[in-house]
């Protein structure tokens, strides 16, 4: 895996696809290479990238397949998605410890929220609800991951 600090040619691609994006925040996982913006990234946006290359095979033609569907089909993007978010989700929470249960609770509650938002966003285009993505995130982490 590599990573790269400048905008990859598929930006300006990504971004007359998905109008709504900003591209100075967007993150491009592409075969074994994840384009980063200039601000870096963190450890669960790590994660949530190299979960990208992985359903990419880690391969450069395999991405080009992936990103295709990825475009075209709104329900393999949003399944694309789901997975990457819950897998920085489960990251994110296992990062959080708090003594206090209640403030750690309300910690998950927010990062669930903020997840939904982000996948309800219209940068997306429309792939899902902000109520279906909270539905759909608490159970893929419940099924896969057991918090």
């Amino acid at each position: 895996m590599k990573l790269k600090v400048r905008k990859s040619r598929l930006w300006k691609l990504y971004n007359l696809i998905f109008p709504n994006a900003d591209i100075n925040t967007v993150y491009i996982a592409f075969g074994r290479t994840i384009f980063i913006p200039k601000h870096g990234i963190t450890q669960d946006l790590m994660i949530h990238e190299m979960t990208h290359l992985y359903q990419q095979k880690h391969s450069y033609f395999y991405a080009w397949i992936w990103w295709f569907k990825y475009v075209i089909d709104k329900k393999f993007r949003y399944s694309q998605e789901l997975q990457a978010y819950s897998k920085q989700l489960k990251f994110a929470y296992q990062s959080f410890k708090h003594k206090d249960r209640n403030i750690a609770f309300k910690q998950r509650m927010q990062m669930k929220d903020s997840v939904a938002k982000t996948m309800s966003h219209p940068m997306y285009k429309d792939m899902v609800s902000y109520e279906q993505a909270r539905k759909d995130i608490e159970e893929f982490i419940e099924k896969f991951f057991n918090l």
